[in-house]
């Protein structure tokens, strides 16, 4: 029985999903796909669009075998903690033979080459992914800190370090965009925990990450772009495969989609509230938590203050995400309190009857605990993601006026 991994976010679920799931699964001739997948909030720091129970059936109907809850402390998490975290829970379950993940790259002049070019930016993220597996060095951290003091931000001082101390050459900017610096961190985390997986890189079709623009992209755009023509009423069929379009479109018409702006109020509360011990919140540090002290008094709404707060080192993505660990209630774990820094469990969204050989394997290898069913007691990381998952709801709730669905009500997602 052969397994591929894939952690995503599937916020939407959108035809560059589709062509991963399928291309991962025809490279690995896997006999069934297991997809991590993000809760209510991302790792862009901002609530997904419509619920976690949504995006699961999406990822169902479109081939995936099951699909899993990526905690919400490694969800909202940086690269490095997203990546560890999705590895992390694919390598205990004990039945993972592969991860596949995309991959940006210069276009092929040829199909005859495609090979080639994958190859090659593969040896680029797997060198830089093997330097940052090796315990720091005093050059290196001097190096690092050279770069911060020129005003960049902690990725380009680490990347420039490597490159300085590495000879290393990037010119086509590979380790720079998006896909790319989760893919390093993909590989790092898979050296990090020893799981043996290996790595299937798919090269991206279509519109860039963080693209907005729909036209010109095909039937490829990006989840950014898909979700801003959702929040405007365009149509965005072309982009989304049938099954997930018709989903997606119930939800919005039934009003059951979060933005930014929805937590413009709960999230001013939260900063007053906790204006005190901001420090003690995941990714907000002395300098950041003194800024937002400082600045407060300019609030206007989620977006407004994000953009107020960044700097050229703190860049608009690490800032929301710092907010929202504020807003969901995430402190930065312990130095050495693996029980969080790694999920303990794998919670279940839903799966296909036809997997069910691949549930039995996995509740006989797996060393962490398969939640099917919530628990009348739950353990503090669960604890967080529950607590994640009451407040996007209890945002729909009041958009709607429709009666909150508690997550002891939801049901697996079964197809």
């Amino acid at each position: 029985m052969k397994t591929v991994g894939i952690i995503a976010e599937y916020n939407p679920f959108h035809n560059g999903h589709l062509y991963q799931l399928t291309e991962a699964r025809k490279k690995t001739a896997a006999d069934y796909a297991v997809v991590v997948m993000s809760p209510d909030f991302t790792q862009r720091g901002e609530p997904a669009i419509v619920d976690k129970w949504i995006r699961a059936r999406m990822a169902l109907e479109a081939g995936a075998d099951l699909v899993l809850e990526l905690p919400v402390r490694h969800a909202t998490g940086s690269a490095e903690y997203f990546a560890r975290g999705g590895v992390s829970l694919l390598t205990s379950l004990g039945i993972v033979d592969a991860l596949s993940f995309g991959i940006e790259g210069p276009a092929s002049s040829s199909q005859a080459h495609a090979a080639d070019d994958v190859q090659n930016v593969l040896k680029v993220l797997t060198d830089a992914a093997e330097y940052y597996h090796r315990p720091e060095t005093d050059e290196f951290r001097s190096e690092l800190r050279d770069h911060l003091s020129a005003g960049r931000t902690y990725a380009q001082a680490r990347n420039d370090a490597y490159m300085k101390l590495t000879g290393a050459v990037d010119p086509s900017g590979l380790l720079k965009t998006p896909n790319n610096v989760l893919a390093v961190e993909y590989i790092k985390a898979i050296l990090e925990t020893q799981s043996g997986m290996s790595v299937v890189p798919v090269p991206r079709k279509g519109a860039g990450y963080h693209d907005t623009l729909l036209s010109g992209s095909g039937s490829f755009a990006s989840a950014s772009g898909i979700r801003e023509a959702l929040l405007k009423h365009e149509a965005v069929s072309a982009y989304v495969p049938e099954k997930a379009h018709s989903l997606l479109m119930d939800e919005l018409h039934a009003e059951r989609f979060v933005a930014s702006s929805d937590l413009d109020l709960l999230l001013h509360d939260a900063l007053l509230r906790n204006e005190e011990r901001l420090e003690e919140y995941q990714d907000v540090g002395t300098d950041l938590a003194n800024r937002i002290r400082h600045l407060l008094g300019g609030y206007t709404g989620f977006e407004q203050f994000t953009g107020q707060i960044k700097t050229r080192q703190i860049t608009h993505t690490r800032v929301r995400r710092a907010l929202l660990h504020i807003l969901l209630g995430i402190r930065s774990v312990p130095a050495g309190d693996a029980g969080q820094s790694t999920p303990a469990y794998a919670r279940v969204l839903g799966f296909r009857r036809t997997s069910q050989l691949l549930l039995r394997r996995i509740s006989e290898t797996s060393s962490v605990r398969l939640i099917t069913k919530l628990p009348d007691r739950v353990p503090e990381g669960l604890a967080e993601d529950l607590r994640a998952a009451h407040l996007w709801e209890m945002v729909v709730c009041h958009k709607t006026g429709r009666p909150l669905l508690n997550e002891y009500q939801r049901q697996l997602v079964i197809l």
